[in-house]
């Protein structure tokens, strides 16, 4: 009779007790693995992909980069500065306990009439009068505040109320400029790509969620390529950086699209939670819209 090591004789015993694989769990780790590659195969053969990150738009072929375009010209930026002065002071002036130092008002002063000063040195004719509203009315207010402490009673509010008009129009004419300088660099890579790879060409939009409703390249690329919205050839990234994380999610839309389309007739289907419909018919029984149970 053979004696077994001890060691030896409980792993065989553990191994022997050790409940069976379950199929079931095997077949969704294949289900893992198979959406993984396919992920990747999405991404190996994306094509030519349009990459819009800050400032500038980039053309990607194979993955790589091989152009780029600024897209968001100065005067963009600056109208946006001039937007920020008067948001700036109404935080400042609304903040609840704690008061702005009679220095910091100094400060805020003295930058207002300066950039009031520079308006010239980069503010086209027919949009000076609109900055200089904005900052006088920023300067008169900064003139009437006691400090330490909130400005006059109701006097912020009236600027907010008086202002707002002019800032909506400042981001007009922002919005124009970039629309402007997007639509240029768009027609460049048209032409470098040839007709039939603009066919074929995608969208990642890096954005922030405040923005994500209506956001101004999402609108473009919407109209210039015939899309309906996000989620086909455009894919808005909202809240991440780098271009690896913006052709992950659109490989991870694509594969999705092709999934939705097969077993559910709609490619946009599993752009939203899969259990969305069920959540709802179970909502719908239980739980009125108003809240309240019967």
């Amino acid at each position: 009779m053979i004696l077994l090591q001890p060691a030896f004789a409980l792993a065989l015993a553990l191994a022997s007790a050790a409940p069976a694989p379950d199929p079931l769990a095997q077949l969704n780790a294949a289900f893992a693995e198979a959406y993984r590659q396919a992920k990747a195969d999405a991404r190996a053969g994306s094509g030519p992909v349009l990459l819009l990150t800050g400032d500038q738009l980039l053309l990607l072929r194979n993955g790589a980069r091989s152009a780029a375009a600024e897209v968001r010209p100065p005067l963009y930026h600056r109208l946006k500065m001039v937007d920020h002065v008067p948001l700036a002071l109404l935080l400042l002036g609304l903040a609840p306990d704690r008061p702005v130092p009679p220095e910091r008002l100094g400060e805020l002063r003295g930058q207002v009439r300066a950039a009031r000063d520079g308006l010239v040195g980069w503010c086209p004719p027919d949009l000076r009068g609109r900055q200089e509203l904005i900052l006088d009315a920023c300067a008169a207010l900064l003139e009437a505040w006691p400090g330490p402490g909130r400005p006059v009673p109701g006097r912020l509010e009236r600027l907010a109320a008086e202002l707002g008009p002019l800032l909506l129009a400042n981001a007009g004419d922002a919005a124009a400029a970039e629309l402007e300088a997007l639509d240029r660099a768009a027609a460049r890579f048209r032409k470098d790509l040839g007709e039939d790879g603009w066919r074929s060409v995608r969208v990642v939009i890096f954005g922030a969620h405040m923005a994500r409703e209506q956001e101004i390249a999402l609108q473009y690329f919407t109209r210039l390529l015939g899309e309906p919205g996000e989620g086909g050839r455009i894919v808005f990234a909202e809240g991440l950086a780098r271009p690896e994380e913006g052709l992950e999610l659109l490989a991870t839309h694509r594969v999705d699209g092709t999934l939705g389309g097969a077993c559910f007739r709609d490619p946009a289907r599993m752009h939203r939670d899969v259990l969305a419909d069920g959540a709802r018919r179970w909502l719908d029984a239980h739980l009125p819209v108003s809240g309240k149970s019967d």
